[in-house]
C-alpha cells in the first residue's frame, strides 16, 4: 500500500510539473539589447581612383588641414595614436559594446586601405539627420549627413536604420567614398 501512495503522489507531482501556463500568465520580457557602434569611414580617392590617404601614392593629402565641423566643434585629423577617446557618458554602462569617441583618425580597411575614420557612434543614441562638413584642405568642403538609430529598442524585434549621404548622393552605410575633382 505505501508502495502504490508512493507511486500515486509521485504521479501527480511530476503532472504538476508538466503543466505550463498560458500566454496571460507569462511574466513580461524586459529585453537589454547590445547593437554593434561603427565609425563613419572615409575613403578618399582621385579621379583616377588612387587612394590619397596612402603615403606612397604622389600627391597624396596627409599634409593637408584635414577636419570635420560636426556639431559646433572642429576635430582635426589625429595622429595615429589619437584613437582611444572616452565612452559616451549617457550610455548604459551595462552594454557591452560601449562607443568610444575618437574624433578623426586615420584607419585602415581591409577592402579600402588607409581611410579617415569619424566616430564612434552607437544607434541608442538615436542620431537621425545628423550632418558634419569635411575639410581636406583643397578648398572644397562636402556636406555628410547620417542616421543610425535603433526602433523597438524595448521589444523582442528590434530594428537598427542607418544611411549616408554625400553631398545628397546616398552611399553604403558606413562607407562613403570622396573623390577629388
Amino acid at each position: 500500500m505505501k508502495k502504490l501512495f508512493f507511486i500515486v503522489s509521485l504521479l501527480a507531482l511530476s503532472l504538476g510539473c508538466l503543466t505550463s501556463c498560458n500566454d496571460s500568465e507569462k511574466p513580461s520580457a524586459d529585453y537589454e539589447w547590445d547593437f554593434n557602434v561603427s565609425d563613419i569611414v572615409l575613403h578618399v580617392t582621385s579621379q583616377e581612383g588612387m587612394n590619397l590617404l596612402d603615403a606612397g601614392v604622389a600627391g597624396n593629402i596627409l599634409e593637408n588641414d584635414i577636419r570635420i565641423e560636426y556639431a559646433g566643434e572642429v576635430y582635426p585629423l589625429a595622429d595615429e595614436t589619437g584613437r582611444g577617446g572616452q565612452p559616451e557618458s549617457d550610455v548604459p554602462a551595462t552594454r557591452m559594446l560601449l562607443p568610444a569617441w575618437n574624433g578623426l583618425s586615420l584607419g585602415m580597411t581591409d577592402d579600402c586601405g588607409p581611410c579617415l575614420k569619424f566616430g564612434e557612434f552607437g544607434p541608442t543614441k538615436m542620431y537621425k539627420n545628423e550632418c558634419f562638413t569635411l575639410d581636406l584642405g583643397t578648398g572644397r568642403t562636402w556636406n555628410i549627413s547620417f542616421d543610425f538609430w535603433v526602433d523597438g529598442i524595448n521589444t523582442d524585434n528590434p530594428v537598427v536604420h542607418s544611411s549616408l549621404y554625400v553631398d545628397g548622393e546616398k552611399m553604403d552605410f558606413p562607407l562613403a567614398e570622396i573623390r577629388l575633382d
